[in-house]
This record gives structure tokens, C-alpha cells and sequence, in this order.
């Protein structure tokens, strides 16, 4: 029963990390899992039920951000106090196994399947690091100053975005792993906002909210890597949605919803799914915070 599942999970979950609501999918038939994390928890969400699995606890290491890295691979940007020092790093981790191992001291990753590159930031660096033996090794794309990246997602097949604070501005800018190419995307930079966007590769674009201040409340979205701006996407009006990661294979893409509990004391989390074919809006689970990096698997 409902009961007996929510009790089962505060046996092994702790309060800080929340539960899925018991509901079903609002009419939606969609299935697999999504990886997400929440402090030191590596947790899985059913697309098919909404009900919540931990696959791994790092201890005391808090984990930032998840992507993608193979089929059945996580990337993870972690941190943790050593010696009164914030230690940050990128490592993987098998979801298959449960094996993982410390790449690279970073601060956020991206996998390249058809490059087989990793692209990762160290705080001043954004480096590309090919994994099928290429002599050239470690190979720096972009320097900044510290922490002036915010943002850095995968696109097309080759081609990595990533946001730049500058002068006050955010500034996208385009690297090429074929080319070597380095663009900005003047166009882009000013149209849309990079944190909370997702590349949708069956239609070649990219959601994303509008840049008009108040990123949070902005609307949703399509845009070409030139700039050149289609419709927004369709959500259910007055709400508050980041958009997650887009499901190839189901035509889906993942958004979570901000709302406040009807006597304004408590802020909630929902996860919705938009149809990019048909622009219909199911809400998978109406209590579930995915945090801010989600990454779509079968297993």
C-alpha cells in the first residue's frame, strides 16, 4: 500500500532528502528512470510510477551536479571539506556496479558521446579531455577568471555551449570538438539564458528562458543556436518551471514546477512532462524536488 511504501522509505532515506508522492502519472505512459541528486544522495525516480530508489550515499562528499556518461554511467561534480578546504572533484560512477572513481579536480563535467570527450570546468579552466587515446591529453578550450562559468551543455553531436559572466553580461560561447571552432553567440546570449536550458536534438533546438532579468518567472522558449526564436512552449500557466533534460526516445521533455502550499507556508516541487509533438503536459508527481541536474537512463 501507499502507507506501507512511504513507511518502508523513512527506514533507509532520511527526512532531508523527501519523498514522491504516491500518485500516478497524470495520464502519461512513460517509463525509465531519472538520476538526480539531493546533498550526499544519489536517488533514481520512476517516470512510470513517481516512486524514488537511493542508489548511493557519498558520505560527506555533497554532490553538485549529475550528466550523462554512457548508458549506464553517471558523471559527478562533488565537494567536500578537507582540512577547513573546499575540495571540489569529477568523478563517475558505474549505476550498474555501484564503482566509482575520481577523474579529474573540477567543478563541473560534460560527456561528448560522439567526440568521446570530456569537458570539464576547474574554477579558471574549462579543459576537453579525449578518452580514446589521444596523445595531445588534456587540451584547455577557454580560461576565466574564477568561477566565472554557470553553465555548460552538450549540443548537437560535437558541439558544447557553455555561459560566461562578462563585463556585467552573460555571454554564450560554442566550441566545435571537430573543428576546434570557438564562436559567441551574440544572438543567443541575448535571447536566451543558459542555466536551465536543455537541447532538444529532434528539432534542433534549444529550450530555454527568456533573457529578461528575472530568470526564475521568465517563459520558456525554442531557439536556434543563431538566435532565431520560435514559439514558447506551451506550460500550464503561473507556474514557476526549470527544464531538467529532454527523453529522446519518448518525445518528452522533463521539467520541475515551483509552488507554494495554499496557505503560503511551505514551497513544494512537481515534476511535469511537455510532449514536444503533440505540446500536452502531464504532471508525473505533484511533491518530488529533482534539484537542478537530471540525467535520463532505461536501468
Amino acid at each position: 500500500t501507499c502507507m506501507h511504501r512511504i513507511f518502508a522509505s523513512f527506514l533507509f532515506i532520511p527526512l532531508v532528502l523527501g519523498l514522491a508522492a504516491c500518485e500516478s502519472p497524470d495520464q502519461g505512459d512513460f517509463h525509465g528512470y531519472l538520476y538526480f541528486a539531493k546533498a550526499s544522495y544519489l536517488a533514481r525516480f520512476s517516470l512510470r510510477d513517481a516512486s524514488l530508489t537511493i542508489v548511493d550515499n557519498r558520505g560527506n562528499r555533497e554532490i553538485r551536479d549529475v550528466s550523462g556518461f554512457g548508458p549506464d554511467k553517471l558523471l559527478i561534480a562533488e565537494s567536500e571539506s578537507i582540512n577547513r578546504k573546499n575540495v571540489s572533484r569529477i568523478s563517475w560512477i558505474d549505476l550498474k556496479t555501484g564503482q566509482s572513481t575520481a577523474l579529474y579536480s573540477g567543478m563541473l563535467a560534460r560527456f561528448l558521446s560522439d567526440s568521446d570527450v570530456i569537458v570539464y570546468d576547474n574554477g579558471l579552466k574549462l579543459f576537453a579531455v579525449s578518452l580514446s587515446g589521444d596523445p595531445g591529453g588534456d587540451k584547455v578550450i577557454f580560461s576565466h577568471r574564477r568561477n566565472q562559468l554557470s553553465a555548460i551543455i552538450e549540443v548537437m553531436s560535437d558541439v558544447v555551449l557553455f555561459e560566461i559572466h562578462e563585463n556585467g553580461e552573460k555571454v554564450i560561447r560554442s566550441y566545435d570538438m571537430v573543428t576546434g571552432e570557438s564562436r559567441i553567440l551574440d544572438a543567443l546570449s541575448a535571447a536566451c539564458s543558459l542555466d536551465g536550458a536543455v537541447w532538444i536534438d529532434e528539432i534542433g533546438q534549444l529550450a530555454c528562458r527568456e533573457r529578461n532579468g528575472d530568470d526564475e518567472t521568465s517563459a520558456y522558449i525554442l531557439s536556434s543556436l543563431e538566435g532565431e526564436v520560435g514559439p514558447g512552449l506551451t506550460l500550464p500557466e503561473g507556474g514557476q518551471f526549470r527544464a531538467l533534460t529532454f527523453v529522446d526516445s519518448q518525445g518528452i521533455l522533463i521539467l520541475k514546477e515551483k509552488w507554494t502550499s495554499e496557505f503560503g507556508t511551505r514551497q513544494n516541487s512537481a515534476v511535469w512532462a511537455h510532449d514536444i509533438r503533440s505540446g500536452r503536459n502531464y504532471r508525473i508527481a505533484k511533491n518530488q524536488n529533482l534539484g537542478t541536474s537530471v540525467v535520463y537512463a532505461e536501468l
